[in-house]
């Protein structure tokens, strides 16, 4: 991409978060006051993930309950599908506001939106830090997500 395209594309990023965000911004605020009356826990969930251009935080609409992850942990059977699927078929965590927001928000759900603004994310796909990997750094025979073999640690072979 040439110096002008990049700059373009950076403009319409920006603008098109902007657009976004206050188009949305009714449909959020009802989600987060629905989400705060039904246990009182956060609105948002912060997550450390790392995409092409390396780690950021990003935030959403908390979808399960607030000990989330202490329930993954106690659970070996749900924690064994966890790893396989990155996901679980019939999820005991998520709350019936969350599962409601889920499917009323669905992909506008994305940290991408805001993170796009800051310029920290710029599409593609993006994973938890400490998923499992599926890859091992030939340095430090560790590896930190589930990213590609590339972006599997900090030193992006």
């Amino acid at each position: 991409m040439t110096r002008w395209e990049r700059v373009l594309k950076r403009v319409i990023d920006i603008l098109g978060s902007i657009i976004l965000l206050v188009l949305f911004l009714p449909i959020m605020a009802l989600c987060a006051l629905l989400i705060k009356l039904q246990d009182g826990g956060p609105i948002f969930h912060r997550r450390r993930v790392i995409g092409p251009d390396g780690e950021f935080d990003a935030f959403k609409l908390r979808t399960m309950c607030p000990q989330a992850d202490a329930i993954l942990q106690q659970d070996a059977s749900l924690q064994r599908e966890f790893e396989v699927n990155s996901k679980l078929r019939s999820d005991p965590r998520i709350t019936p506001v969350g599962a409601a927001t889920a499917r009323l928000v669905g992909s506008f759900a994305q940290p991408s939106r805001g993170s796009r603004v800051t310029g920290k994310f710029r599409g593609g796909r993006k994973f938890p830090l400490n998923s499992v990997c599926k890859w091992t750094c030939s340095t430090c025979r560790t590896g930190r997500c589930a990213w590609t073999a590339k972006f599997c640690c900090e030193h992006r072979w």
